[in-house]
């Protein structure tokens, strides 16, 4: 890897290190992404099957709180751009008792084709490494030195954001020799995060089912998500009818030992039984989340993380309610607070 300096070095590509990465670089300053796996979108990213079919295994949707007029405007040029679809859903939960009306319509947002082309769009400008796993941080002459797990100097950086899962973020930042306290809601939140299991699963005909989205209310079901019925899934067609099916966290814990293709058929069996399903599917993926969810605090007390002198910052769904919405709220709030610190600094 080259050993070169950035202005602004941003572990995880995920949606909060996405959006982050282009509210910087629109600002001018240059921006590197840091992503351990070989794509972006962290819990959005997609699971290619045959036929250039591709599957959404983390986050299966998002709506957004209308009062964030900034977030507001930035989905609308997604919408009409052809990034994002609004999907109007009639989301009922498994037991019947929890949730909206079955007639009552929730409008959310996927990303076309896949949850995570967004992502793609955000940082199409930006300089990204990806198979990019940082290990370890050190502040040497006011500036950050990012190494990985054989001790490569990957980078030097000015300024430091980490996006990672509280337990990620912890472990980056709990070597750091300098005062971190404004970080303690990293290690607070390290040990809290939550698992799941996830499969996909299609049915050689339509099912007669009310709802495309369900969730809560099933001991070992979460979620369950009619891929098929979402917008710009075209190519999912020839696969038949296609479901994603996803654990309650308490299943996940329970029996974290299991491998991710045995719960799928335990989950696949699940949604049968639950919905009497006579028609055998057949199993097109599964996976296993090991930091699926952080428990969102009763009262976040902030949304994001950052440290002036250090030029360190954090921002993640866990520091804002969780879920795609918390992430984009976060990246936001941080961006806010590094303009501001960089124009007082000018």
């Amino acid at each position: 890897m080259t050993q070169a300096y950035t202005e602004v070095a941003i572990i995880g590509a995920g949606t909060s290190g996405c959006l982050i990465a282009n509210l910087l670089n629109e600002t001018g300053l240059d921006c590197l992404l840091l992503e351990k796996s070989r794509g972006l979108g962290g819990r959005c990213s997609r699971r290619l099957l045959h036929n250039d079919a591709s599957i959404d295994l983390g986050a299966p949707y998002f709506s957004v709180n209308e009062h964030n007029l900034i977030l507001r405007d930035k989905i609308r040029i997604w919408l009409h751009l052809g990034y994002l679809s609004v999907w109007g859903i009639q989301p009922q939960s498994f037991d019947g008792q929890a949730g909206l009306e079955p007639s009552s319509e929730h409008q959310v947002l996927c990303a076309t084709p896949s949850m995570n082309a967004f992502h793609k769009y955000l940082a199409k400008q930006i300089n990204t490494l990806t198979n990019c796993e940082v290990d370890t941080l050190k502040k040497v002459n006011g500036l950050w030195q990012i190494f990985d797990k054989s001790g490569q100097l990957i980078r030097v950086a000015r300024t430091v954001i980490i996006t990672a899962p509280a337990e990620q973020a912890w472990n980056l930042l709990k070597y750091v020799n300098a005062d971190i306290s404004d970080f303690n809601a990293c290690q607070s939140s390290a040990n809290s995060s939550l698992p799941q299991f996830v499969c996909t699963i299609a049915f050689s005909k339509p099912l007669k089912i009310d709802s495309h989205s369900y969730e809560n209310g099933h001991f070992i079901l979460q979620s369950a998500i009619h891929e098929s019925a979402k917008p710009g899934r075209a190519n999912l067609h020839a696969l038949g009818d296609v479901w994603t099916l996803h654990s309650t966290y308490e299943l996940a814990q329970q029996h974290s030992e299991k491998h991710h293709k045995q719960m799928a058929v335990e989950l696949t069996q699940a949604f049968c039984q639950h919905f009497g399903i006579d028609i055998k599917p057949s199993i097109l993926t599964s996976h296993y989340w090991r930091l699926a969810q952080h428990p969102a605090p009763a009262q976040p007390s902030t949304l994001s993380i950052w440290n002036d002198d250090l030029q360190l910052g954090c921002c993640a769904d866990w520091l804002a309610g969780g879920g795609i919405s918390g992430a984009l709220a976060s990246a936001l709030s941080l961006s806010q607070n590094i303009t501001q610190s960089f124009k007082i600094e000018a």
